[in-house]
């Protein structure tokens, strides 16, 4: 007999449900406005510095930057929405009334936080990266030449800065879940990305890959650790 992907794959199943019952459309209105809002601000206005920028250097760091924060933040809304809202509203019993273990559930929730945080940072740095050499091979406001070497560079920073905007998501979800905080889930991406806005101006590439991989690492352990005691965690 046939068996159905429900059957086989049942935490593909659950991501699947995840994103049906997120109801993602003012998420991806909001995503696509901060993009545009960003284009503006660091394209057109160059993140407001008077003289411009120096270099594309400069100029993707600002990118980076203001991508990683929006869009951990916005991470952070969807976090309040799949998991913190379900358990103020006790509808998160509903979801453990499922022939599925608690862990379970929980790890589809974390890995379709996880992929929103990365897929639309990647998009958004794209379009925006992308919005700022068009602009200037028409206007020249960057008095430097685009290379191969800087596009691979750039993209490869791009995925890192990705990556570590996943990292500083289940970072913001553990603690709002700790704290059953939706202020506080929203707050911590804030704190962390200006904390640590260095971290997307003056590292290296190495700095990045060992810094990027750091907040990953943190963000495992911190959800593994929630995985861990979502068995025996009162919802009522």
């Amino acid at each position: 007999m046939k068996q159905s992907t429900k059957e086989v794959f049942p935490l593909l199943h659950l991501i699947q449900l995840e994103y049906k019952r997120a109801q993602l459309k003012t998420l991806v209105f909001s995503s696509m406005l901060a993009i545009l809002i960003l284009i503006f601000w660091c394209v057109i206005n160059k993140s407001g510095n008077p003289v411009g920028y120096l270099n594309y250097r400069d100029a993707f760091a600002e990118i980076h930057f203001y991508v990683s924060a929006t869009f951990s933040i916005i991470t952070a809304i969807l976090i309040t929405k799949v998991v913190l809202e379900e358990y103020r509203n006790k509808t998160i019993s509903i979801l453990f009334a499922y022939p599925h273990p608690r862990r379970r559930i929980l790890l589809a929730k974390l890995i379709f936080i996880s992929m929103f945080a990365f897929v639309t940072t990647v998009i958004a740095s794209v379009g925006i990266g992308s919005a700022l050499v068009i602009q200037n091979d028409y206007i020249h406001a960057i008095p430097e030449e685009w290379t191969s070497s800087m596009l691979l560079e750039e993209v490869l920073r791009m995925l890192l800065f990705a990556t570590a905007t996943v990292g500083i998501s289940l970072v913001s979800y553990y603690i709002g879940m700790l704290q059953k905080s939706v202020p506080a889930t929203i707050l911590t991406p804030f704190i962390i990305n200006l904390i640590g806005s260095g971290f997307y101006y003056n590292g290296s590439l190495w700095s990045v890959i060992l810094i990027s991989i750091g907040w990953v690492l943190v963000g495992l352990i911190l959800a593994s650790i929630s995985l861990k005691n979502i068995e025996k965690a009162d919802v009522q």
